[in-house]
């Protein structure tokens, strides 16, 4: 007997395992690799991310760079790995390891936001001097002669003891009759112009870090910025108006305010902006606390309430220093709450 059965033949479909989906659309991973870095912006960040990175991230990047001793450090991938997954963890931070696009944006994104941090104290230098000192110090005098003598004034002397670095400088008659100057100098980097670039330009942007989440270093690398970016602004103002050189000579980067080669007559010599400033915040010891709360304290005292005191600052003093002596006649034990 004819069997009219039909058998079926069994269809074996090979499965081909695939990486899961990702934070980000393949069309817009896509997008990102192929994109200069010059084009992508922080539009280009998930929204499962954008709030925190803004929020969390960014004021960890300022404080990671401000504690630096290398003022003009660039961070490594695997530093920008550490600053995400100290944000986000589960799978959202493991993709800044899986997702080549990710890493690539946030990676550009770093760069950009540590560019932007190092050109606010350029630009709060500056307009510091124009808004603050020398309406403050010249009063009805304010013109291009007086601003050009005073920026000079506070320029003079080798890099140690120049007197816009102090809180106060003092030049009176000395004993050894005439033409002898005595000089006081107290509390060194602590001038309003150094604390007030320091506060706004950085110790500002960290309080968004819960205060037991704060880094207990001195933040060596902003307390640099800072000095270098009022020297830059006064230098610039050596006229009496503020003339900046054209691109890239009037940049605030490392190639015009870290230590470089340059030709000087027919010469070719070292000049240590970075490196002379940084020999003296090592010898600064136990005097780091009272920097940090000038800071603070250049504040208006409504605005000081509000923002929360940085962890105590380790009075580690780091590498040897190479160069001059740091000068303060200062006592480091007395460290007094300036109020307006």
């Amino acid at each position: 007997m004819r069997d009219d059965t039909k058998v079926k033949e069994e269809v074996v479909v090979a499965v081909i395992p695939t990486e899961s989906p990702g934070f980000l659309a393949p069309a817009v991973a896509s997008d990102i690799l192929a994109k200069k870095k010059s084009k992508l912006t922080l539009s280009d960040l998930p929204a499962a991310f954008l709030s925190r990175f803004k929020r969390e991230v960014t004021p960890l990047l300022y404080e990671f760079l401000g504690c630096q001793q290398d003022p003009w450090y660039q961070c490594t991938a695997k530093d920008i790995v550490g600053l995400w997954k100290r944000v986000f963890s589960g799978a959202e931070g493991d993709a800044i390891e899986k997702e080549t696009a990710l890493a690539r944006l946030v990676e550009t994104l770093v760069d950009n936001r540590s560019a932007e941090w190092r050109n606010r104290f350029a630009k709060g230098a500056a307009s510091y001097l124009e808004q603050s000192l020398f309406p403050d110090s010249l009063d009805d005098a304010n013109t291009a002669e007086n601003r050009a003598v005073l920026a000079k004034w506070l320029l003079q002397g080798q890099y140690n003891e120049h007197p816009f670095y102090f809180k106060v400088y003092e030049e009176t008659d000395g004993e050894g009759g005439e033409g002898d100057v005595a000089v006081k100098k107290e509390g060194i980097f602590q001038s309003k112009i150094i604390s007030t670039v320091l506060m706004a330009s950085h110790l500002t942007f960290l309080q968004n870090i819960p205060g037991d989440k704060r880094s207990k270093q001195f933040p060596s690398g902003a307390a640099v910025l800072s000095i270098l970016s009022v020297k830059r602004a006064l230098t610039y103002y050596l006229t009496g108006k503020y003339v900046v050189p054209d691109r890239p000579m009037g940049d605030f980067s490392q190639s015009n305010w870290g230590d470089h080669k340059e030709w000087q007559g027919n010469r070719e010599v070292m000049v240590k902006p970075t490196g002379n400033v940084l020999s003296l915040i090592t010898q600064l010891d136990g005097k780091k606390k009272k920097i940090v709360k000038a800071a603070e304290n250049a504040l208006p005292a409504k605005r000081r309430k509000k923002v929360t005191p940085l962890a105590s600052i380790s009075a580690d003093s780091g590498d040897e220093s190479e160069g001059l002596p740091l000068l303060d006649d200062d006592n480091d034990d007395d460290i007094s709450d300036d109020s307006d």
